[in-house]
């Protein structure tokens, strides 16, 4: 699993153009920013976090295994306006998927 911050909505939509280029599954994508309308808008928003609300980023991603350092980062992000992008990539090509985010200024989290 990536988990990624982002700092605007330019940025994700680039970033989801680019992983759809390189052939990854967008419905593995979770998206969660402070303006859940602007979230949802996001076709692609069916990932691992589908349906988690901003306040309830730390308490889900402790419970997927995340640490709570990791968590906190990721909820601390999103409360002051930056973008959690999270998504499901088999392991094998994690480290091409992360190239594309890191290619697009995406903060890694590490769990």
């Amino acid at each position: 699993m990536i988990l990624a911050i982002l700092d605007d909505k330019f940025s994700v939509e680039t970033l989801l153009n680019n992983l759809s280029e390189a052939d990854f599954n967008l419905d593995d994508v979770s998206i969660v920013m402070s303006d859940v309308e602007q979230a949802n808008a996001f076709e692609q928003n069916k990932g691992p976090l589908i349906g988690i609300k901003p306040e309830g980023v730390n308490e889900a991603l402790v419970n997927m295994g995340i640490s709570k350092k990791g968590a906190k980062t990721c909820q601390d992000a999103v409360t002051n306006g930056s973008i959690l992008l999270v998504m499901n990539v088999a392991e094998e090509y994690s480290s091409a998927a992360e190239e594309i985010f890191q290619d697009h200024s995406a903060q890694l989290i590490k769990g």
